[in-house]
């Protein structure tokens, strides 16, 4: 599906918006821990201060190929429409991210680092509502963009750009000092949020905290390593130990990504058709 626009915002063919082409994109570097529930969710809120927030709506659409070829070489296509729920009701607007296969190696020693290389530029409503395919998300990063853009649009040379999914995800942002070692510390912004699937009238929500780390510092020496270190003490602080089924304790587990966790509820409700489960 195409998402309708509601709200107008800066012309994105404008020049200055135009990225120049360059070899390599700026790398995502980020800390993704989940998070027990919402109850432990709601008690991160408070403890950070932004429990009075309603936070960004975020409703993620992704393209690909029919046959995928995006996917099968780690690629994603989004359009995400984000609509702030503390400001003007139904005001949003439109940003088109591309990343590329995930980096390893990068940020030793911390469990819960993701660094993927990325792209991303906002849209006009006008591209979203007049867009017969997704290619004209590609042709908002101009007529010189950056590698990544070049690698997907030559994995989608010669077909078309069709929807292969979309779910909602409301995220509230606090800025927070995380500490470090030597009594140092870090400002980072907590993204906390909750994401909903839904598949054949089942549905399910899950939470995570997500620290987005320098590109030039996530690779020092023990840096990404400290700040996850920081920031699982912050969790375990602000939402205390939940036991798991077994009576174990939650351990705030690496978060994989929006996407693949998409794949596998809609697998799982699937197989659960099959068999008669539902």
């Amino acid at each position: 599906c195409v998402p309708r626009a509601t709200s107008r915002v800066a012309d994105p063919w404008d020049t200055s918006a135009r990225r120049i082409r360059r070899p390599f994109s700026p790398m995502e570097t980020e800390l993704k821990l989940m998070l027990p529930s919402r109850r432990a969710m709601e008690a991160l809120l408070a403890r950070v201060g932004v429990a009075h927030k309603r936070g960004v709506r975020q409703t993620n659409y992704f393209y690909d190929t029919a046959a995928g070829h995006l996917l099968a070489e780690k690629y994603h296509l989004r359009l995400r429409r984000n609509e702030d729920l503390d400001g003007i009701p139904g005001d949003a607007d439109y940003v088109v991210t591309i990343k590329g296969p995930k980096q390893h190696g990068i940020g030793a020693g911390a469990s819960a680092m993701s660094a993927r290389p990325e792209e991303e530029v906002p849209v006009g409503a006008a591209v979203v509502d007049n867009m017969r395919d997704a290619h004209a998300l590609l042709d908002a990063f101009g007529r010189q963009p950056a590698a990544l853009v070049q690698s997907v649009r030559q994995l989608a040379s010669g077909h078309a750009l069709v929807p292969k999914g979309r779910f909602e995800n409301i995220r509230v942002s606090a800025p927070h000092p995380l500490p470090l070692t030597g009594g140092a510390h870090i400002d980072v912004t907590l993204e906390i949020d909750a994401t909903r699937f839904e598949h054949r009238g089942q549905s399910t929500e899950e939470y995570e905290c997500e620290v987005e780390l320098p590109p030039a510092r996530a690779d020092e020496a023990g840096f990404a390593a400290a700040a996850e270190t920081s920031l699982r003490a912050l969790l375990r602080d602000a939402c205390g130990v939940t036991p798991m089924d077994d009576g174990r304790p939650f351990t705030f587990p690496p978060a994989k990504g929006k996407r693949s966790r998409h794949a596998a509820f809609i697998k799982r409700v699937d197989k659960q058709v099959r068999k008669g489960q539902l």
